[in-house]
């Protein structure tokens, strides 16, 4: 098992701007590509927990919990592709995608039993809303 410095350490490795040869358009248009998936992959769980936290009578918050989280993990691992770009961290990126991974298959896991309560919530949500219509024409 690594230590916490060799996880850490870009000693052995070398950054992966030398496999793109540093080439400054392919670098910089990975850069700022994965720098917009990691703003926009950090926006949503906070916008998502903001709704969370301000609707009280929200059902199965735990679900919008795992998908905060799987989402903030996804980001994360494009903030590891722009650092390997100038420092070699590759055993600290692969132990960050082994975490995402593990959210991610929790969470479509956790989610499936929850499918049929959320469809069959929209289903309600919708009849009293053909009801409510239905009084008003009359």
């Amino acid at each position: 098992m690594k230590s916490l410095w060799e996880l850490l350490s870009s000693e052995n490795y070398m950054p992966h701007g030398y496999c793109i040869l540093w080439q400054p358009q392919l670098l910089w248009l990975q850069v700022i590509s994965d720098v917009t998936i990691v703003i926009s992959y950090y926006s949503i769980p906070v916008t998502l927990l903001y709704v969370m936290r301000t609707r009280k009578d929200i059902p199965y918050k735990w679900v919008i919990f795992m998908f905060s989280l799987f989402i903030f993990m996804c980001g994360t691992t494009h903030i590891f592709e722009v650092w390997t770009l100038w420092v070699g961290i590759y055993w600290a990126e692969a132990v960050v995608k082994a975490i995402t991974a593990a959210v991610s298959l929790a969470t479509a896991i956790l989610i499936i039993p929850v499918v049929p309560k959320i469809i069959a919530a929209f289903d309600h949500m919708k009849m009293l809303e053909e009801h409510e219509k239905n009084n008003k024409n009359l």
